[in-house]
């Protein structure tokens, strides 16, 4: 069993990751900069553990209180500050529970996150020809338990999906890729991103949200035949139809001055129905209007 006895772990714990107030001058490093600083970190760590880690940390200064002094100015000073909050970052990984005992950046869900990151920088960069179409590529992780994120997104350009998909397998294929064979990835979700997409997108949600609220509503009808306070019916589900049913159909009132006719639905029936019952449940009487 390894033990780390040179400072109160849990106390270093609780200090901010950027202790030494240098968070503002890293991000002036540049994310590329940032990106290939921590590779090379974790290409020196890699197979460590957290008592050698920490050893490193140790030696990088991490235990030297920083509070009143300047932050660091020069490039050097920051890839230092930069290489001091990471090894404390991966030494605190390491003794969590659930880590393994040696550091891999395979297990490490920052450094695919910071993967991602930079391969959606990658492919904003790059100029698209107008007539392909934004997808969106979401892939869970293939063993709950393996220390890794749960799920990655990418986004990438194509003409169909399937080319987006044989695009998006070909980069990250590979040792470090996030899918092929025996990869940890599997992709669970390909979606179009552009106008019409997202159209599709909430109508189906519409969809769904409509039957959801009409299957609760008729559970809940102890009458599914007959109609409390049946003057009223007719108009609650124009109500429920215009309002709920179907979202920007119109009211005669407002946007369809010229349809003064009563429309209903499935869910509309449902739910003038439950609100009727709810009503007479309460006691509550409703009267037409004598100067309608």
């Amino acid at each position: 069993m390894q033990h780390v006895v040179l400072v109160e772990t849990q106390d270093i714990l609780n200090r901010s990751v950027r202790s030494d107030g240098s968070e503002s001058f890293l991000s002036s490093l540049g994310f590329e900069r940032r990106f290939e600083a921590r590779k090379e970190i974790h290409r020196e760590v890699t197979g460590l553990t957290a008592e050698q880690v920490h050893d490193l940390w140790v030696a990088a200064g991490g235990l030297e209180s920083r509070e009143g002094l300047p932050g660091p100015v020069s490039t050097e000073e920051r890839l230092a500050a930069l290489r001091r909050d990471e090894l404390r970052r991966i030494w605190a990984l390491l003794i969590s529970s659930e880590w393994a005992t040696t550091y891999s950046p395979e297990n490490d869900p920052d450094v695919h996150r910071w993967r991602q990151t930079r391969r959606e920088r990658e492919a904003g960069a790059e100029q698209e020809p107008a007539d392909l179409i934004r997808y969106r590529i979401v892939t869970q992780r293939v063993d709950p338990k393996h220390a890794r994120a749960a799920v990655l997104t990418r986004h990438t350009y194509g003409r169909s999906i399937e080319e987006a998909l044989a695009q998006t397998r070909a980069a990250l294929e590979g040792p470090d890729g996030a899918y092929g064979d025996g990869g940890p990835y599997r992709v669970v979700e390909v979606v179009e991103e552009s106008p019409l997409s997202r159209e599709r997108d909430l109508e189906n949600a519409r969809r769904l949200f409509v039957a959801r609220v009409m299957e609760a509503a008729r559970v809940e009808i102890s009458d599914p035949e007959g109609v409390p306070h049946s003057e009223m019916y007719g108009i609650l589900c124009d109500f429920f139809t215009r309002a709920i049913v179907f979202p920007g159909f119109g009211f005669p009132f407002g946007t369809e001055k010229g349809d003064t006719s009563l429309h209903t639905s499935g869910p509309a029936d449902a739910l003038s129905r439950l609100l009727l019952e709810h009503l007479t449940h309460h006691q509550l009487e409703l009267r037409e209007s004598e100067t309608r």
